[in-house]
């Protein structure tokens, strides 16, 4: 799995060609506002958390919720994230 953050997002996925169309990875994807011009697949570029398969990103800090949840629901299921959000109060 590969969680990445904002800016972080955008610099792994360039280095890496992910953001090229036809680049062969195909993975969806979301960014810091000013980098989503850069993703070669705009159209989950408006989410605040994305995931693809082991790719999961995020658009910013004031996302980092929804992201962390992202991440307990890719390790450990639906019901335990959703237990964790209850208990912090985000749903």
């Amino acid at each position: 799995m590969v969680p990445m953050l904002s800016f972080d997002a955008v610099y792994m996925l360039l280095e890496y060609g992910a953001m090229y169309a036809g680049s062969g990875l195909g993975k969806k994807a979301t960014a810091f506002p000013a980098m989503c011009d850069k993703l070669s697949d705009q159209s989950e570029a408006e989410n605040r958390v994305v995931v693809d398969g082991k790719l999961i990103t995020s658009r910013g800090p004031g996302t980092s919720l929804e992201f962390s949840l992202a991440i307990v629901e890719k390790f450990l299921g639906h019901e335990k994230a959703l237990e964790i959000a209850k208990a912090m109060l985000v749903v």
